[in-house]
């Protein structure tokens, strides 16, 4: 295992402190974000492919009568569609059972039982491994790529995309009750003021429901750099409104999503034959 590897398996190294904590972060909180945790917050996807719309029109090509992993399938909407759109098979993975069962019963309901299955886990190779909105949550995400190249063939391919990152200013998720609130106040405060609302227990950003691992642009060029994955294709997408300011050097605050296409590593033993 790599140092850089060891690294990023101690879940605090490397992450932003935070300038504004203690009971005077907490109490500026509650009343900066009163009702925050209340608001609805729409989808951008609402009426249209959430798979179409980060990994373009040709997904549908590439994954046609191909056995398909989706990585952190969720409810199993993309894992359907992908279904739908000519897979021949394809694998939800998830670890939450509670959302498993919801796939499935979605699954059976729109006829796609026989091509559909969802699973906390799988032996199973994939010709195309699809991961959406998933490496800003992984605790260990180095893993999640060993993982990832058990499952997927020699010849195959990972889809990966996620956003915002951390220093977006949403990068916080529900902690980001304004633009960089997560970058201001420190984990203890912002953790306190979820605690208001929130009965889990969670003590730290990695434990809420669905984690954050605070994962920046840089930080995941790393871990890709040092996996069993050739980078085919990276790209960091600007927000909308930013295009004009997103610059190699403002791309960790100004990038939306970053979506890359992985190819499995030749091994030495492949080269040398």
């Amino acid at each position: 295992m790599s140092r850089h590897r060891g690294n990023d398996r101690q879940p605090r190294s490397g992450r932003w402190p935070g300038v504004i904590g203690g009971t005077f972060g907490y109490v500026l909180l509650k009343k900066l974000a009163a009702d925050r945790h209340r608001l609805e917050v729409a989808t951008a996807y609402r009426h249209r492919s959430k798979l179409e719309s980060l990994l373009g029109p040709e997904i549908w090509t590439l994954v046609r009568d191909r056995t398909v992993i989706d990585f952190g399938c969720g409810d199993g909407t993309d894992a359907i569609e992908l279904a739908k759109h000519g897979a021949r098979r394809v694998i939800g993975l998830d670890l939450r059972e509670r959302v498993l069962a919801v796939a499935r019963e979605k699954s059976a309901r729109e006829g796609m039982e026989s091509r559909c299955v969802f699973t906390t886990a799988t032996t199973e190779t994939a010709d195309v491994i699809v991961s959406m909105d998933g490496f800003e949550h992984y605790e260990d995400p180095a893993a999640v790529l060993d993982i990832m190249r058990t499952l997927v063939r020699d010849d195959g391919v990972v889809l990966a995309t996620f956003g915002p990152p951390w220093f977006h200013p949403l990068g916080g998720h529900l902690f980001s009750v304004f633009p960089w609130a997560h970058l201001v106040f420190t984990e203890s405060a912002l953790i306190r003021w979820r605690s208001d609302f929130k009965f889990d227990g969670a003590r730290r950003f990695s434990e809420v429901e669905g984690g954050l691992n605070q994962m920046t642009i840089r930080r995941f060029e790393r871990l890709l750099d040092e996996s069993s994955f050739t980078v085919e294709a990276f790209e960091t997408v600007p927000i909308r409104r930013a295009r004009p300011l997103h610059t190699p050097l403002t791309r960790e605050f100004l990038t939306a999503v970053v979506r890359c296409r992985l190819r499995p590593r030749r091994r030495a033993v492949d080269v040398a034959a």
